[in-house]
């Protein structure tokens, strides 16, 4: 479309610009989410989205490298609050026995809007020229200006937190809130934010194993997301519409997998052992797009990847903040697992270099053994999980209790010898 001739980009530029975006992301997103609860959900989740839309747009001002990189970099402030704040959004309604299914609904959007945004851009490449605009700069504005409209409409549609939801009667909103509180460190106390919760999840060996996990699961769900056109076009002589199409089945496969596994992974409450497995089979499917001995296996392999990725990589929004009950450190946790998600998604650009295209070998292989660790690390929290919860269970931990009220046990949080993890 014409969008590095017309910047003047030269030289890795492009890719600084890309990658820029993630460095305030990554700063942001922390401070985000501890934010969301002063403000509340309802007014900070649709303001960020309204601001995310108009800078999207303004990208279409861009004239040159330094526009470009200071619209990248105001894009991470405003986008980065919004997938982790969604999350602990959905912890206010649902308990952890039911975050499957709803943070796989909330994950699979991003798949179907590449999709979407792919057919889009196929078809804006014939707007080029219309009012005098490149069809990158029509491409902007199309895709920015429908975000600014729902974040207006969020503003009016999305529910204030339980104890404030106009939608539910006063008796639903206190069974809810009861049906919270029953679970161990869920008293009003521990929901409310404190900073000690704070300094207890930078000091949790649990966040930091999942964080590393956390940044080999963003260079896998951005490399495969940002290069699959550029993977398919390359097994096969077909024109831009053509390859766009071919993600489409890739995409569904993967989303289909995965809302049928977040459902089963809600029945049998398993989170560590099915993102395990499934990551593994995005292993196997990494394997052969670098064996590369045809273009069906090849194709096959990006199908394989998606069942995989989506599952190995979406059910650990569910599991974060099942184990983290109190709210400051369960906001944390989730935050900073996303900051390390984006700190892989930074290195993409990189690390899939356009003289490497399009076998990526090395790109591969380095997902590839981030994966693996990601699955060593992910297996042995989910024993260690189901350890502690036989010596729980055995009372074998009860000597934490000695001396302790009844309040100050259930402020104790995941430490509680009562409360159980979910594996």
């Amino acid at each position: 479309m014409g969008f590095e001739e017309d910047l003047g980009l030269v030289g890795n530029q492009y890719q600084i610009a890309i990658s820029v975006f993630f460095i305030t992301y990554c700063i942001t997103e922390v401070p985000s989410n501890l934010l969301i609860k002063k403000i509340g959900p309802n007014y900070f989740l649709p303001t960020i989205t309204i601001g995310w839309g108009i800078i999207a747009s303004c990208t279409a001002a861009c004239q040159d490298f330094t526009g470009l990189v200071v619209v990248r970099l105001l894009l991470g402030v405003v986008e980065a609050g919004l997938m982790p704040g969604l999350i602990l959004y959905l912890t206010m309604f649902y308990t952890r026995w039911h975050l499957g299914v709803r943070t796989a609904l909330l994950f699979c959007a991003s798949p179907l809007a590449g999709v979407l945004g792919g057919l889009i851009a196929y078809g804006v490449e014939h707007m080029d020229g219309t009012a005098g605009l490149r069809a990158w700069r029509w491409l902007m504005i199309i895709e920015g200006a429908p975000t600014i409209l729902v974040g207006i409409a969020a503003y009016f549609v999305l529910p204030a937190p339980p104890e404030k939801a106009s939608f539910l009667s006063r008796s639903e909103r206190c069974l809810l809130l009861a049906v919270h509180r029953s679970e161990s460190g869920q008293t009003a106390s521990e929901q409310q934010f404190h900073w000690k919760d704070v300094v207890a999840g930078l000091k949790d060996w649990q966040v930091w194993l999942m964080c590393i996990t956390g940044f080999g699961n963003g260079i896998m769900i951005y490399g495969f997301s940002t290069f699959l056109p550029t993977i398919i076009k390359a097994i096969g002589n077909w024109d831009a519409g053509q390859t766009q199409a071919l993600t489409v089945p890739v995409y569904a496969t993967g989303v289909i997998v995965y809302l049928i596994m977040a459902r089963i992974s809600d029945r049998i409450q398993q989170r560590g052992l099915l993102a395990t497995t499934f990551n593994m089979i995005a292993v196997v499917g990494y394997g052969m797009l670098i064996a590369n001995h045809s273009a069906a296996l090849s194709y096959a392999g990006c199908f394989v990847i998606a069942i995989g990725l989506y599952t190995g990589n979406g059910l650990p929004l569910a599991w974060l903040p099942a184990n983290k009950p109190r709210w400051a450190k369960k906001a944390y946790t989730i935050a900073m697992f996303g900051a390390f998600v984006n700190m892989g998604g930074c290195s993409v650009p990189f690390l899939f270099k356009t003289e490497d295209g399009p076998k990526y070998t090395t790109a591969y292989a380095v997902s590839m053994g981030l994966i693996t660790v990601g699955c060593a690390i992910m297996l042995g929290l989910s024993c260690y999980y189901r350890h502690m919860n036989k010596r729980r269970a055995m009372g074998w931990e009860d000597w934490r209790m000695a001396g302790k009220t009844e309040e100050a046990i259930d402020a104790m949080g995941d430490d509680s010898p009562r409360f159980q993890y979910q594996p």
